[in-house]
C-alpha cells in the first residue's frame, strides 16, 4: 500500500502512520506504548489546532474512565523520545486549561514510493527502562516482502515455538536470573496506568501484589492484583483513611497495613487476604513498619521529641501486646524514620536500619546503614560507599546481602541498589529516571515490585472568587517550580520562587507576572532555598538556605545583588517578617524573633513550633504547625494557634496537618492544603468560630506550596502532576 494511500508523516527522524497507528524512528519501530503512539496520531492529524483534554481521552481511550494524569503522562514520554533523538521537546504545546497543540508545519508527507504492511506479531512489549501499558497489542511495521517469505518465517517461528515447548517439558533448565545478578537487563512491566497508585506489597509466594489506590473523590482503597492472570479484586472499598505501607503475613493468608486518619496517630491494621473487618494492632508507630520473618512481631520506630531520641520497638503482630525497646539514638545520631522500617534479617536475629550521625546539632549529617543485635541492641556500621542517602533496606534470602534505596549524589533520583553486607561492595540493580518510593524483592530475586513517584510543579495563578479561572505562568516538566519557596513582592506585581535544578537542589528566582520574563537571584549548584519572604521595602527577600551545609537565614536584593547570611547559630530555618515590618522571626530550637536591622534574638517559645505565621491583624497572635510534646493519644503534629503573651497554650484548629498555610490578609483566618497523595485543594478555616470551607475544586494535580497576594485577592500556587503508578521489574 502506497504512502497516498497510507497517510505518511516525517517528523525528522521520525515516520508516522497515520491510518495504521505506527511510529518509526531511524527505520524502525518506536519504543513507545501503544496509547502514546495513539495520543501522538490524533495531535498531528489536527496539527496547529488545538485538541482538548477530553476529546484526546474519547479519542485515545474510548469508553474506558482514565485520568487527565494519564495524558499528561504519554505527553512526557512522546516529548523525551523527540529530545533524545534531536527534535524539540516543544513539539507538543501544552494550552493552558485548554489541551494540546501539535505545532503547525513540524510534519511533512512521506513520499509516494515508500510502502508499508503491518502484521501484529506479539501480544506484550516490555521495553527496557521505559513504562508499557498492559495488556497490548504492539504491532511491528515491517518492509514489504513476498507473501512466501513471510510465510517461511511463520512457519519457522512456530517450529521454534514447538521445539522450545518440547524442550521446556522435558527439562527444566537453570533457575530465572536474578535481579540482582550484575549481567543482567531489566525490563519495566506497568502494572497500573492510572497515575493513582501508591505503597506495594508482595505476597510470599510470589504471586500476589497488593496496592493504595487514590480514588478522584479523596478516599483511598486497597487493591490485589493477581500477577498471572493480571485480575484485580478490591479488598478495602474506598474510605477516608489513608492506607500505606502494605505487607503480607509469611502464610499468605492476611495483609497488614498502616493506616493515617484525622488527628489519629498512625495505626497497624491486618485483614484477610481477600477482604474482611480490619483489625487494629497498635496505633505506636511514627511512620512504617515490618514483619518478622515468622511474622510474629512488628518492628516500628518510635520518636520522643522531648528526650530527642528515636525508639526501635516491637510488639506482637497478633495484638499489639508485649511492647519492647531495642534500642534508642539520641541527639546527633538518630534513625531515617520517615518512609523506612528497620529490616528483619531472615533469621530474625538481626536488623539493618538506615541511620544518620551528626557532628553537631544543624548539620546534616552522615547516612550511613548500620546493624543492630535484636539480643543486646548493639550497633555496628555495614560497610558501604559513601551514598548521599540511603533509605529502605531489605536483606537479601542468605543474609549476606542487602537490597536498598540509595540517593547516589545529591539531587539523584532514589534507585536500587545490591550491597554485600560483608565487604561493601555494591552495584546498580536501577539506573534511570524514576524515583522509587518503595519496593519488594520476589522471594526467589527473580522479579521486582516497586512503586514510583513523579512530581513537577507548575507556577499558577487562581482567583480567590473565581478559583476555576486558573491562569498558568510555567510550563516545565522536570523542574518544579515554588515547590520550597514561594512569596509575592510587596507590589503584588512579582513572585518569587524556588526552581528546582534536581532532588533536594535548586535556586531562587523572581518573575514579573505580567510579562513572565525570570530573573535568576542565586546561583548554587549543591543547596536550595527554603521558604521565603519579601522585606517591606520590597528591596530583597529573606529565606532559609543550606548553602553552607547548615541551614541558616540568607538575605539578597530582587535583583539578585548583594547575597549574605543573616544568622549564625546551628539551625535557623522558615524566615517570617511581621506585618509591621519590624522583626523576622524564625525557628531555631524553638520560636525566635529579632529587630529586622539586625541585633540580638529574643526566645518566644521552646522546642515545637515547626512552621510559624504572625497575624496580619495583631502581632500577638500566631498560628503554627506544632507538635505538642505531651501528647501521646493523638498525632502530636497539628495546627494551633497561639495568643500573647503566655504561649505556653494554644487553641486546636483541629484541621489536617500539612506545613503550608497563610492568613487571609484580613486576619479572620487560615487557608491551608488538604492532604491526598495524587491531588489536593486549599481550604479556609475561620480563626473565630474555626468553621471551614472548600476555596478550589481540583481533582487532579497536587498543590506543593502557595503563597497569598498582598491585596488578598489572588494566590499564586505551585501545582503539578503527582503521577504514582506500580512497576513490576523483570531480568530480560
Amino acid at each position: 500500500m502506497r504512502s497516498g494511500d497510507n497517510n505518511l508523516r516525517r517528523i525528522g527522524g521520525f515516520a508516522v502512520d497515520l491510518d495504521r497507528r505506527i511510529l518509526w524512528v531511524n527505520e524502525g519501530p518506536a519504543d513507545l506504548p501503544v496509547k502514546a503512539v495513539e495520543l501522538l496520531c490524533a495531535l498531528v492529524e489536527r496539527e496547529g489546532e488545538v485538541v482538548s483534554k477530553d476529546e484526546l481521552l474519547e479519542r485515545v481511550w474510548p469508553g474506558t474512565y482514565v485520568e487527565e494524569g494519564v495524558l499528561s503522562q504519554n505527553v512526557y514520554l512522546l516529548r523525551k523520545i523527540f529530545k533524545q533523538h534531536g527534535l524539540p521537546d516543544d513539539l507538543i504545546q501544552t494550552v493552558a486549561r485548554r489541551g494540546y497543540r501539535f505545532i503547525e508545519g513540524a510534519s511533512e508527507r512521506q513520499m509516494p514510493d515508500i510502502t508499508i504492511e503491518r502484521e501484529i506479531i506479539e501480544q506484550t512489549s516490555i521495553t527496557e527502562r521505559e513504562y508499557v501499558e498492559e495488556p497490548e497489542i504492539v504491532g511491528n511495521a515491517w518492509p514489504q516482502r513476498s507473501r512466501v517469505a513471510f510465510a517461511a518465517v511463520g512457519v519457522a517461528i512456530l517450529i521454534g515455538a514447538v521445539g522450545l515447548y518440547f524442550a521446556l517439558i522435558t527439562n527444566a533448565g537453570p533457575a530465572a536470573p536474578s535481579v540482582a545478578d550484575p549481567n543482567v537487563r531489566l525490563s519495566y512491566e506497568k502494572i497500573t496506568a492510572s497515575g493513582r497508585a501508591f505503597y506495594v506489597g508482595l505476597s510470599p509466594d510470589n504471586e500476589n501484589a497488593a496496592y493504595v489506590l487514590h480514588t478522584a473523590d479523596n478516599k483511598y482503597a486497597l487493591s490485589l492484583y493477581h500477577l498471572a492472570s493480571k485480575s484485580e479484586t478490591t479488598i478495602i472499598q474506598p474510605q477516608e483513611e489513608q492506607i500505606l505501607n502494605i505487607q503480607f503475613s509469611p502464610d499468605g493468608n492476611s495483609i497488614y497495613y498502616a493506616g493515617l486518619q484525622g488527628d489519629l496517630k498512625k495505626s497497624i491494621y491486618r485483614i484477610p487476604i481477600y477482604g474482611g473487618t480490619p483489625q487494629l494492632i497498635t496505633r505506636e508507630l511514627t511512620h512504617h513498619y515490618m514483619l518478622s520473618p515468622d511474622g510474629e512481631w512488628v518492628a516500628y520506630y518510635r520518636r520522643v521529641p522531648e528526650n530527642e531520641e528515636h525508639h526501635l520497638e516491637i510488639c506482637r503482630s497478633r495484638d499489639g501486646s508485649e511492647k519492647r525497646t531495642i534500642t534508642v539514638r539520641r541527639g546527633t545520631e538518630g534513625f531515617i524514620i520517615w518512609g523506612a522500617a528497620p529490616a528483619w534479617s531472615p533469621d530474625g536475629k538481626r536488623f539493618a536500619a538506615a541511620a544518620f550521625t551528626k557532628k553537631e546539632p544543624g548539620e546534616r549529617g552522615r547516612v550511613h546503614l548500620v546493624e543492630i543485635d535484636i539480643s543486646t541492641g548493639a550497633h555496628k556500621d555495614i560497610p558501604a560507599p559513601d551514598w548521599h542517602a540511603a533509605h529502605q533496606p531489605y536483606w537479601a534470602p542468605n543474609g549476606e546481602a542487602l537490597y536498598v534505596m540509595v540517593r547516589e549524589d545529591q539531587g539523584d533520583p532514589m534507585q536500587l541498589w545490591y550491597l554485600d553486607h560483608r565487604t561493601g561492595a555494591a552495584r546498580n540493580i536501577t539506573n534511570d529516571d524514576n524515583d522509587y518510593r518503595e519496593f519488594r524483592v520476589a522471594s526467589d530475586g527473580s522479579f521486582i515490585m516497586a512503586s514510583t513517584w513523579t512530581k513537577s510543579e507548575n507556577l499558577f495563578l487562581v482567583p480567590v472568587d473565581d478559583p476555576d479561572s486558573a491562569r498558568q505562568l510555567t510550563f516545565d516538566d522536570d523542574r518544579p517550580n515554588g515547590a520550597t519557596a514561594l512569596a509575592w513582592t510587596r507590589d503584588g506585581r512579582s513572585l518569587v520562587f524556588s526552581k528546582a535544578e534536581g532532588i533536594g537542589l535548586g535556586n531562587l528566582w523572581r518573575m514579573d507576572i505580567d510579562s513572565l520574563a525570570q530573573r535568576q537571584l542565586t546561583f548554587d549548584k549543591g543547596a536550595f532555598p527554603h521558604y521565603a519572604d519579601v522585606t517591606p521595602d520590597g528591596r530583597s527577600v529573606v529565606f532559609g538556605y543550606n548553602k553552607t551545609g547548615k541551614w541558616h537565614i540568607w538575605q539578597v536584593d530582587l535583583d539578585g545583588d548583594d547575597l549574605k547570611q543573616i544568622t549564625n547559630g546551628n539551625y535557623e530555618a522558615a524566615p517570617e517578617i511581621s506585618p509591621d515590618g519590624k522583626w523576622l522571626y524564625y525557628l531555631s530550637d524553638g520560636l525566635q524573633k529579632r529587630p529586622i536591622e539586625g541585633g540580638e534574638p529574643v526566645k518566644l517559645m521552646g522546642k515545637g513550633p515547626g512552621t510559624v505565621r504572625v497575624s496580619p491583624a495583631d502581632p500577638s497572635v500566631f498560628a503554627a504547625y506544632f507538635n505538642d510534646r505531651n501528647e501521646k493519644e493523638k498525632n502530636p503534629w497539628r495546627y494551633v494557634l497561639f495568643s500573647g503573651p503566655d504561649l505556653s497554650k494554644y487553641r486546636d484548629l483541629n484541621i489536617p496537618a500539612t506545613v503550608f498555610f497563610e492568613w487571609k490578609p484580613d486576619g479572620s483566618g487560615i487557608y491551608y492544603i488538604d492532604n491526598g497523595e495524587s491531588f489536593s485543594n486549599i481550604w479556609f478555616v475561620n480563626s473565630v468560630d474555626l468553621s471551614r470551607y472548600q476555596i478550589t475544586k481540583f481533582t487532579d494535580q497536587k498543590i506543593g506550596n502557595f503563597s497569598v497576594s498582598p491585596d488578598g485577592k489572588t494566590f499564586a500556587i505551585s501545582r503539578g502532576s503527582a503521577i504514582g503508578n506500580i512497576l513490576k521489574l523483570v531480568p530480560k
